[in-house]
């Protein structure tokens, strides 16, 4: 077997080259400690992001998840979202890694911090699919998905510090009243830095590279050196601009070039970055690839070695400008960062939704460039070192998060950044987030000028009282008159005649006995929304069965949507791998059969190519139900997608024609 060797660091100023031990790590204590442990507990911060996966380790749990992940690569784009011919695993050591990449007919391509790539030698999907019906297999692999960098644009512009307007957005420079970040080390997790950088080596204490396509950690594509910018790029030395903890130790983890990111380089960097000594690490990349259970489960195992060695994790959310959720931000023990405009709206661009956790400014932020250049990016990437920067802050304010790094530490410095914003609502249309990080709100919270945990469980005993006044606004009652006014408040309210009279708005709909009961409070369904299926005759003897018209609810259209089929000689095929264009918006799709589930290679062939039509249309809810709850007036009460309650803000009422009008995740209109 032929095995590629990789190991190397690079050392940068202000460390002894004998002191710095290569960045590795105790394996079996960090990667294996409890992989087949399911992830069920719900940390008191970030609770609502929690999802359970599992690493596969028996040998029939191996094997399904062989089969569900090789099936779930069919709905992908190969060399797209995923690396073809390569895969990674966990191992121990190396003679466990030889082992297992011998079991796969595999070559070693990289082996570093207990993460194995291998190159397969064909399509990843294949091996797994054939792997799952082997008996003896008994070690798992991975599809090894491609990340993208968050970044917008880039506009070149002159190195000046009155260029970063974000500072007096986010309070940077009161903050520095208290601290400038000394003492705290902050991993930026990228594509690596320009090392030499007027700005930036000063505070470079150390940098190493993971993949096996690098041979140092020196960024050829300006992404990384611009984020290491934005959190600590040097102060007071006449050059250029300031990062958000300009004496801060910058720890630059290089993970791979603009095209070559992947999961598993990723998860490499974030264990090195760790064992290294990092306090806080920030991830300006992602994934919003389909990933399977078994690869979610590899990346938590990672962040959750962070979270107990007391690291906090720092997210982009991602710029697809979708509620759809973004890898590793949408996970537990991570704070998901988007993009606030300078106008004080969220970008059109960044990703939304309850699993993001803050904003910060991200559009034209000045910062450190390739070759001693500065420039102007734009992206959820950008906007996600300044929060890292900010918790930089925190562990530098408050020493006793530096030493005694536990979860609770994480714990801690997480509820003080989800407190520390000016509680705002930035919205781009109907989609919003909560909330732009302060600088200055944090590191108060960190010296104990403000108290947090009171704070904390202020904010807590807020929300479930909301929680709990909207789960009894949900239920007809003897008294159906609602608490507050329910209309939809700001640019939400139905415009024109469409806006509720007073005597129509649900807060003055109390009558005079104070009983709101009778025959009329019910909930009304509407009736489903169901795609249209025909079947479509095909130029070459066959005939496609699948939905024509489907319901654009906001999501990335998918093979599984469609229920595709095609019919030849008599028998029906499921089509197993097609590319889809154009899916994500209201309008046309093209769908390309690329294969069906027949091992019969001339019916695969005649079909390969094969190019379908399909209308997309703007409907609440794909495949559901809307519900509403009403009281005795007719007075509408609450709404219900698929079982699940929209919020007020999302839609309004037309009480002349009787239609939720909804705006948000959903678009459209449904009768009442």
């Amino acid at each position: 077997m032929k095995k590629k060797n990789f190991i190397a660091v690079v050392i940068a100023v202000a460390l002894v080259t004998s002191s710095l031990p290569v960045w590795a790590m105790e394996v079996e204590e960090a990667v294996n400690e409890g992989v087949s442990e399911v992830v069920d507990e719900v940390s008191e911060a970030g609770s609502d992001k929690v999802e359970e996966y599992t690493v596969p380790k028996t040998q029939s749990e191996i094997r399904l998840a062989l089969q569900q992940t090789a099936e779930s690569l069919g709905k992908l784009e190969k060399g797209t979202d995923y690396v073809p011919e390569e895969a990674f695993f966990i191992a121990e050591n190396e003679y466990q890694a030889e082992s297992v990449a011998e079991q796969y007919d595999a070559d070693i391509v990289s082996y570093k911090s207990g993460v194995v790539i291998v190159d397969l030698g064909r399509d990843v999907s294949e091996v797994m699919e054939e792997k799952s019906r082997e008996q003896s297999v008994n070690s798992m692999i991975y599809p090894n998905y491609y990340c993208d960098l968050c970044t917008e644009t880039t506009l070149p512009d002159d190195p000046k510090l009155t260029r970063q307007w974000f500072h007096e957005s986010i309070n940077s420079s009161d903050a520095w009243e208290y601290t400038m970040g000394e003492g705290a080390n902050i991993a930026i997790v990228d594509t690596g830095a320009y090392l030499d950088h007027e700005d930036l080596s000063d505070n470079i204490t150390a940098a190493g590279y993971t993949p096996s396509n690098m041979s140092s950690a020196y960024d050829i594509s300006g992404h990384g050196t611009h984020v290491a910018g934005v959190a600590g790029a040097v102060c007071n030395n006449g050059l250029g601009g300031c990062g958000v903890a300009p004496e801060a130790n910058l720890l630059i983890e290089a993970v791979g070039n603009s095209g070559g990111i992947t999961i598993a380089t990723m998860v490499s960097g974030i264990y090195d970055a760790v064992d290294y000594g990092a306090d806080v690490i920030n991830v300006s990349l992602g994934t919003m690839s389909d990933l399977d259970d078994s690869t979610k489960a590899i990346m938590i195992n990672a962040i959750d070695y962070a979270y107990e060695n007391g690291v906090i994790i720092v997210a982009a959310a991602g710029n697809y400008a979708t509620s759809d959720k973004c890898y590793p931000a949408a996970l537990d023990h991570v704070i998901a960062v988007a993009n606030i405009a300078g106008t004080g709206k969220l970008s059109s661009t960044s990703n939304f939704g309850d699993w993001v956790d803050i904003g910060a400014p991200g559009v034209a932020i000045y910062s450190t460039y390739l070759n001693n250049g500065y420039t102007d990016l734009s992206g959820t990437s950008v906007a996600s070192p300044m929060v890292a920067g900010v918790a930089g802050l925190v562990y530098a304010a408050n020493s006793s998060f530096r030493e005694n790094k536990n979860s609770d530490t994480v714990d801690a410095v997480t509820k003080i950044i989800e407190l520390s914003t000016d509680g705002a609502e930035y919205k781009y249309g109907s989609r919003q987030v909560l909330g732009k990080i302060d600088a200055l709100k944090a590191v108060q919270y960190a010296v104990g000028e403000r108290d947090y945990e009171s704070d904390y469980e202020e904010k807590q005993r807020a929300a479930s009282e909301e929680n709990d006044t909207s789960e009894d606004e949900d239920t007809p009652s003897g008294n159906d008159t609602p608490a507050g006014n329910d209309t939809p408040a700001g640019n939400d309210t139905p415009s024109g005649n469409d806006t509720p009279s007073e005597d129509d708005t649900p807060g003055n709909d109390s009558s005079g006995s104070g009983s709101g009961t009778d025959g009329n409070s019910s909930e009304v369904v509407t009736t489903p929304f169901e795609p249209e299926k025909e079947d479509v005759q095909l130029g070459n003897g066959g005939t496609a069965n699948y939905y024509t018209g489907i319901y654009f609810t906001g999501k990335k259209l998918k093979l599984k949507d469609l229920n595709l089929s095609v019919s030849y000689n008599g028998q029906t095929y499921s089509v197993k791998r097609a590319k889809i264009g154009n899916g994500k918006n209201a309008g046309n799709a093209t769908v390309t059969i690329k294969k069906l589930d027949t091992s019969d290679k001339t019916i695969n062939a005649q079909f390969k190519g094969t190019s379908l039509s399909v209308e997309i249309y703007p409907y609440p809810v794909s495949k559901g139900t809307v519900s509403v709850a009403v009281n005795s007036k007719g007075n509408v009460k609450s709404v219900k997608v698929n079982g699940k309650k929209v919020k007020k803000t999302m839609y309004g009422v037309d009480t002349l024609s009787q239609n939720i009008i909804f705006t948000g995740n959903y678009t459209g209109t449904a009768e009442y």
